[in-house]
């Protein structure tokens, strides 16, 4: 997505810290900033008191670690 926006494709909506890199190059600017709502991070719904599937315990177990949950 800010590929796209630094090539001129439109505007992106990415957390911050995926378009740092362009904010700091000054290729990217925020616009809109008095609209945007601040992220409340990642949320996982899921029964707890059931068997779970191997795909999801592996999926949980890979959001747990490369986010900051």
């Amino acid at each position: 997505m800010t590929d796209a926006a630094i090539a001129g494709l439109g505007m992106a909506y990415v957390p911050e810290r995926y378009a740092q890199h362009g904010l700091d190059t000054q290729r990217l600017v925020t616009v809109l900033d008095d609209w945007t709502i601040t992220s409340q991070g990642i949320a996982l719904y899921f029964p707890q008191n059931r068997h779970m599937p191997v795909a999801l315990r592996l999926f949980v177990d890979t959001v747990k670690a490369t986010t900051r949950i």
